[in-house]
């Protein structure tokens, strides 16, 4: 199993200049086959084994176009080729605008947000949460309600401890509905 930082600045990956650091879907799709190549030249007793890529979150728009990548390049002829078998997205962020609308009710189903204002907020904002007529004041008075019932929350896992000033250990969000 191999573990890559991309872009650069993720993790413990950096790179030299600010242009550097600097990428699109497309240039990481195209520098995760590029180091994939290299990698497998520096290990070629790996050249058999199957490979399989494999990200979560916003990677599951970059991992299938990764994969896509390598494919192209082993169709070209690039060597090494790498026997490449298929790609797993594990909760992809897919369509943003989709997935971060859909918030809404996965916390009204989790029972972070109450019936009333859900409700509210389905009536007042017409389905569009992250991108918001900020002069329709209900909207943003029932979005503002919201932040409040869930801004102590970790995304990343609502059952963690509570957020809060004195435990900066869990990752907090200011607001739910637009935050990776």
């Amino acid at each position: 199993m191999i573990f890559v930082d991309l872009p650069a600045g993720v993790g413990f990956s950096y790179a030299k200049t600010w242009e550097a650091s600097r990428s699109s879907d497309s240039d990481l799709a195209l520098q995760c086959y590029q180091f994939i190549q290299k990698w497998l030249v520096e290990h070629p007793r790996f050249l058999n084994n199957p490979f399989y890529m494999s990200g979560i979150s916003y990677y599951g728009i970059v991992i299938p176009a990764a994969t896509l990548e390598t494919y192209k390049g082993n169709e070209r002829g690039n060597k090494p080729q790498v026997n490449i078998k298929g790609c797993i997205c594990v909760s992809p962020l897919t369509d943003k605008f989709n997935d971060f609308n859909s918030r809404l009710e996965f916390a009204h189903r989790l029972a972070l947000i109450s019936d009333d204002i859900y409700e509210a907020t389905k009536d007042t904002c017409n389905g569009n949460y992250i991108n918001s007529n900020p002069s329709n004041r209900e909207c943003s008075f029932n979005l503002q309600r919201i932040d409040e019932c869930t801004s102590r929350l970790n995304i990343g896992n609502i059952l963690d401890p509570v957020c809060d000033a004195a435990n900066p250990e869990p990752i907090c969000y200011v607001n739910f509905l637009t935050q990776i």
